[in-house]
């Protein structure tokens, strides 16, 4: 089994294992799995699954990772969100979410005061928004400063993924804000943080976080193992492969194209492939020759002529994978890919992934 295939689809599988073990609350020890509710939404623990909201001003994707949301020192009073990301169907931590958040500065300025991704914007527009990754066991913090008020609140917005999970746009807010009215059993209010004075003189506040797990993804993941034990990835990667491997794989290959295949190293399309050894044999050769190699799929950067390698992957599709970009990691690429192709297709898929 290929290695690179058997960690993606194992990702795909482990983080939906259903327990019978429910959500707790959020003031519970993170190791106490003993006081658990069945209901989300019941009376006693009246967060349940956290609400979703509008994306809220100024989205930008693809922002920097960083626990400092301040990395261009803006002048303010410096703040500390942390918490834990938890399966709001189960009550276990996830591991290796990401949060992407974005806020107003002091003045209530945004920077940039516009949505787009990362790519439309110079370095300096960009602060007071970027991706902070949890840990293995859910577990995240960043820094910032206190937001000015924008349209009547005081916020930090917030994007939340997680393989397996659906995202989730939602935003917190401040108890202290003259237009926050609280109810202890409104789910909204569990967004409404309690900033206390921490040692070093910042404040602090804890935002857990519960998601709702995606029901495709589940089913994607089962047919994904059923498949998966059925197949062996018996393409070389162009990338890595050995002169014993070429000589033993490709029949009447010559030691000279060994050299010219050498040569190109490292491919990044399978254009590069064609172009390059199409210097030495005709196109029908290379058509061969590409049944028994590959260059291997990057799922945010391959071009559609390298994501049409994998089984049923044509122009169109290739060209819906490619607008769907950017993916958080090859599982999520796996889910995307898995509304065109089947199973079969799905789980060879994996030997191609970089």
């Amino acid at each position: 089994m290929n290695k690179n295939l058997f960690s993606v689809l194992t990702l795909l599988l482990i983080t939906f294992a259903i327990s019978a073990v429910t959500i707790p609350q959020s003031t519970l020890a993170q190791e106490d799995t003993t006081e658990l509710f069945s209901d989300p939404n019941a009376t006693d623990n009246h967060c349940g699954y956290t609400d979703e909201t509008l994306a809220g001003s100024f989205y930008v994707s693809g922002t920097i990772e960083t626990e400092n949301l301040n990395y261009q020192n803006a002048d303010g009073e410096p703040i500390t969100i942390r918490g834990v990301i938890y399966d709001g169907s189960t009550g276990e931590p996830i591991p290796n979410a990401k949060i992407e958040a974005w806020q107003a500065d002091a003045n209530g300025d945004y920077h940039p005061n516009a949505e787009g991704d990362v790519a439309d914007f110079t370095e300096e527009e960009l602060n007071l928004r970027g991706t902070v990754l949890a840990d293995e066991k859910g577990a995240y913090q960043f820094t910032s400063i206190k937001p000015a008020i924008d349209e009547n609140r005081l916020y930090i917005s917030y994007r939340i993924t997680a393989d397996g999970y659906l995202p989730l746009f939602t935003q917190t807010y401040w108890l202290d804000d003259p237009s926050i009215e609280t109810d202890d059993t409104d789910t909204e209010s569990c967004r409404i943080l309690t900033f206390e004075e921490t040692e070093d003189g910042t404040t602090a506040a804890t935002f857990d976080i519960y998601l709702r797990p995606d029901p495709d993804y589940v089913a994607t993941s089962e047919a994904t193992t059923e498949a998966v034990e059925a197949i062996t990835c018996a393409k070389l990667d162009l990338n890595n492969l050995t002169e014993d491997a070429l000589l033993a794989t490709i029949p009447n290959f010559s030691n000279r194209m060994v050299r010219e295949f050498f040569e190109y190293r490292p491919y990044v399309s399978i254009q590069q492939f064609r172009r390059e050894i199409g210097k030495y044999v005709d196109e029908a050769q290379v058509t061969e020759w590409e049944q028994y190699v590959y260059v291997p799929v990057d799922v945010n950067n391959s071009d559609a002529a390298t994501l049409m390698q994998l089984p049923g992957v044509d122009d169109a599709t290739a060209a819906e994978l490619i607008a769907a970009q950017p993916y958080d990691s090859n599982a999520s690429f796996l889910e995307k890919l898995s509304e065109y192709v089947d199973a079969q297709q799905l789980a060879e898929a994996g030997c191609y992934l970089s």
